[in-house]
């Protein structure tokens, strides 16, 4: 596992506004930013999303990345909590979602030729008009399963 507090010193990650307060990142308007995640993503070394059904895996996760946007991030400890449920409840869903090939993932009819749709990034094709609806049923089941492993969903966090 990468040592977090090691990266935040290194010079390669370091803020060229030194002494400035650090903001959260928002890559769409920084490209230091983009390139900083991206060595992130590529780094062997970090940590990867939980994987399995061990509930203290997914509440290790939840407080280790709850901590990071905390620290690091200098989001409120309830903010950062939201922000990394919300994350868990992503990994959780690309992880153990079930996509049925040729139906629409929101709601649920077969797919025919010519009908007004996407497909998203899991995988699951939609009618345009099925997007909330299935995103919605996704995020429910995902916290409830996540609610079953023993975290607790954070004040303020809404499907």
């Amino acid at each position: 596992m990468t040592d977090w507090r090691k990266i935040s010193v290194s010079p390669e990650y370091a803020s060229p506004n030194v002494g400035a307060p650090c903001q959260p990142c928002q890559p769409e308007k920084d490209q230091t930013c983009l390139s900083r995640l991206s060595r992130c993503a590529e780094d062997p070394n970090s940590p990867g999303p939980p994987v399995g059904d061990d509930p203290a895996t997914w509440k290790d996760a939840f407080e280790e990345r709850g901590a990071i946007r905390e620290v690091d991030g200098l989001y409120p400890r309830a903010e950062a909590e939201v922000l990394a449920f919300g994350e868990l409840v992503n990994q959780w869903h690309f992880q153990k979602a079930v996509i049925v090939d040729g139906e629409c993932a929101g709601c649920r009819r077969r797919m025919m030729p010519g009908d007004d749709s996407l497909r998203l990034a899991d995988g699951a094709d939609v009618h345009f008009g099925c997007v909330r609806e299935y995103g919605l049923r996704w995020r429910k089941n995902a916290s409830d399963a996540l609610t079953a492993a023993r975290l607790t969903i954070p004040e303020g966090w809404t499907i």
